[in-house]
């Protein structure tokens, strides 16, 4: 079999160990839609499969699948079974509507958004669902309402969710249930659960960006997933997540 490609490292990062750095590389790649049985890890791309629906989204591919199976601890069945609505992917920092930069930046970020460090789950009605499939209650709670302002902004969307949060565990308990996260202690467990303790709080508060900045090009997004990158890659998940993407693809076969 052909040597398998590995993200190279140059130079280290602070508080990283060389297969860490390797694997906040790998959580950092763009993923592009491949016809395989699961995916394949590159130097500058991941190629992947799906398993789930009939159109490609990266946050739904097999490498996502596997992603959200390892970090939350959720059989890949689940994941993909469309009667557990509760739990599927989403990306996080989307789009920014009102604020676009230059188009080659914009262009450039729908390729750059599109990797694992910038997923996590959501309830179906929150994050996937498209807004005409919704009802007038629900298009003002979900992750990209116009209604409620919240427009896909992570920063607004999670100041949103703690400012409503008896709505979200009535209609969502089975999705807090899965995370282990509480209302009692909902910023530190839910910010634990989705390993976003670095790239976006601040001790328990929410870190706003000016959404004017979003003009100039989406460095402040992309310095928040490469905080959550790097919590990820330093978490008590690191190694199983070490042990699927790098010693694992090294003796996976795919045939197109």
């Amino acid at each position: 079999m052909d040597e398998v490609p590995v993200v190279k490292c140059k130079g280290s990062i602070p508080n990283m160990n060389n297969k860490q750095e390797e694997l906040y590389k790998i959580l950092l790649l763009p993923i592009e839609k491949q016809k395989m049985d699961s995916y394949k890890i590159e130097e500058k791309v991941i190629h992947s499969g799906t398993k789930y629906g009939t159109t490609f989204d990266p946050d739904m591919s097999n490498i996502a699948i596997k992603f959200y199976s390892i970090i939350y601890g959720i059989e890949e069945e689940k994941l993909i079974s469309k009667s557990e609505g509760f739990i599927k992917g989403d990306t996080m920092n989307a789009s920014s509507p009102y604020y676009r930069p230059p188009r080659e930046l914009t262009e450039q970020w729908d390729v750059d958004k599109h990797c694992l460090a910038n997923f996590w789950i959501l309830p179906m009605n929150i994050g996937r669902t498209p807004v005409r499939h919704l009802s007038e209650i629900q298009k003002l709670y979900c992750k990209h309402s116009k209604k409620s302002r919240i427009h896909d902004y992570m920063d607004v969307f999670l100041e949103f969710l703690n400012e409503n949060i008896d709505y979200y565990f009535r209609e969502y308990n089975k999705y807090f249930d899965e995370l282990k996260v509480s209302k009692e202690n909902f910023v530190d467990e839910f910010s634990q659960a989705h390993f976003l303790k670095k790239g976006y709080y601040e001790i328990n508060s929410v870190k706003k960006i000016d959404k004017t900045t979003l003009r100039n090009g989406y460095d402040l997004w992309r310095n928040a997933i490469k905080e959550r990158a790097r919590e990820i890659a330093t978490s008590d998940k690191w190694e199983e997540l070490y042990d699927e993407f790098v010693n694992k693809q090294k003796s996976r076969i795919d045939l197109p």
